[in-house]
């Protein structure tokens, strides 16, 4: 396999680029510890890469959680572990369960332990009470997707689905020791998960590019990470056995995840919160919906915004790519997700989340989020 190496110039991780063999090998030397050592995985992802026979006897396992992790979850994880030492969290599976590991490792090092009602969960994330300048607890990422960058990234999205809003859990020391990234840990995801997270990573490169936080690294990496995706992703998806494209994508996606951890994300992710949250719509898919018009939008403070038209043949060509990528699977409409125009007061009023929509080039009011969705409705 073509690229491996290390990456040590742009996050505070180990990044390893690892083949089939490498990867199951580098997996079942971070669990020889059964004793302080957790595996983060689902039943399904166990089984899939069997990790019942690279486990050692007696290791514990967490799963069972969503595949948007809650606070409930975590509530029941953080259960699960009561009373274990933890000394590593080995997180195998898509940003969900690595967000669910990150989680884990900041609550179980709160000084006089997590709380456990659910409001104080909540008031913990939301006040990050939990922060520290060291977690104490090895955190390893072995991403099983393409698309959502958390391997690489300091944050963790938790739902909060009684107040109907999202939470983050952030603090540097979250960004995982050890990313290792597997492209043939990938090739199990179905078509659906393949675009979903794949236009997730596409997503987050081109806000990190147009973002207020914007520096020339980030969008260096965020211009290569688009091109990566343009040219993959619809190969994954109509040739997914094919090794090239799995790879491809873990590299793009891997590029988007070093460019956002520097700027993070803006109005498109903030829009998207909401859709996920009311009406159950993937992440990706979610924040995809916009991509356009806010980048139509944005170009107005970032002309550099051209150069991301370029690498798709102009603005049409980035409309066209995105309709012919997405619209066997899921066209990018808000009425193709099963959203009204009666649904849309609900959604203009939870788009603005702090640290997100703020970080758009472009303020953007509440007019402006009812035009962008009755435009993508």
């Amino acid at each position: 396999m073509e690229g491996h190496g290390e990456f040590r110039a742009f996050c505070s991780a180990e990044v390893r680029l690892l083949g089939l063999e490498e990867g199951r090998e580098r997996l079942r030397g971070s669990l020889e510890d059964p004793e302080g050592t957790v595996l983060v995985a689902s039943s399904g992802t166990v089984s899939r890469l069997g990790m019942e026979a690279l486990a050692p006897e007696g290791i514990r396992i967490v799963s069972g959680f969503s595949s948007d992790p809650t606070v409930d979850d975590l509530r029941g994880c953080l259960t699960a572990l009561s009373g274990r030492k933890v000394g590593r969290l080995v997180c195998v599976g898509g940003g969900s369960t690595i967000d669910m590991g990150k989680a884990l490792c900041a609550m179980l090092g709160m000084e006089g332990g997590a709380p456990e009602s659910y409001d104080g969960l909540c008031e913990a994330i939301q006040n990050k009470r939990y922060v520290r300048a060291d977690r104490g607890i090895e955190l390893i990422a072995f991403p099983t997707t393409a698309g959502t960058g958390s391997e690489v990234t300091p944050w963790a999205t938790i739902w909060d689905l009684r107040g109907g809003r999202k939470l983050s859990v952030d603090m540097p020391a979250l960004t995982p020791d050890l990313a290792a990234i597997v492209p043939g840990f990938t090739t199990h995801m179905p078509a659906r998960l393949t675009l979903s997270t794949g236009l997730d990573a596409l997503a987050q490169a081109m806000e990190s590019f147009w973002s207020r936080a914007r520096d020339p690294l980030c969008q260096a990496l965020a211009l290569e990470g688009v091109r990566r995706i343009r040219t993959h992703l619809p190969a994954a998806l109509s040739r997914p056995g094919e090794m090239e494209h799995r790879e491809g994508m873990c590299l793009g996606a891997l590029l988007s995840g070093l460019a956002f951890s520097r700027t993070r994300t803006t109005a498109c992710h903030s829009i998207s919160y909401p859709i996920t949250i009311r009406h159950g719509v993937e992440h990706g898919l979610a924040v995809a919906v916009t991509l356009e018009e806010v980048a139509r939008i944005d170009r107005s403070a970032v002309p550099e915004i051209e150069q991301i038209y370029d690498i798709f043949g102009g603005p049409q060509g980035l409309h066209r790519w995105l309709e012919e990528t997405s619209r066997p699977i899921q066209p990018l409409r808000l009425s193709a997700m099963g959203i009204t125009e009666q649904d849309l007061p609900a959604l203009v009023d939870g788009a603005f989340t702090q640290g997100r929509m703020d970080n758009n080039p472009v303020p953007l009011g509440r007019e402006d989020v009812e035009g962008i969705l009755r435009r993508v409705l």
